[in-house]
């Protein structure tokens, strides 16, 4: 009886510690939600515009250094034209707020 107890606590314990995963970035469209610049360069190249594709929802765009120093903001309505981006730094972060979608090239 010990040892099935114990083999259940050794399970529970295993199952509820689960590490955070950053999310992947798999394509050049990106949704709401905070991104490391790092994993960006990394699996896009060297990013320098953002265009909003979406339709009809607008999306506001926040670029942070590393010291979390806002560097850029842009606000971008649907089928935005394309805004040139500052240079990414290697511990940068980009947010992106609101329902569009932003087209990274």
């Amino acid at each position: 009886m010990k040892k099935f107890i114990a083999i259940i606590f050794i399970s529970l314990f295993l199952n509820f510690n689960i590490v955070k995963a950053n999310p992947q970035i798999s394509s050049n469209i990106l949704k709401e939600g905070v991104y490391n610049v790092n994993n960006i360069t990394n699996t896009l190249g060297n990013v320098q515009n953002v265009q909003n594709v979406s339709n009809y929802s607008s999306i506001y765009l926040i670029l942070l250094d590393q010291n979390e120093t806002v560097l850029q903001t842009i606000k971008m309505k649907p089928q935005s034209e394309t805004y040139v981006l500052n240079n990414f730094g290697k511990n940068y972060k980009l947010i992106l707020i609101g329902d569009g979608e932003a087209f990274l090239s």
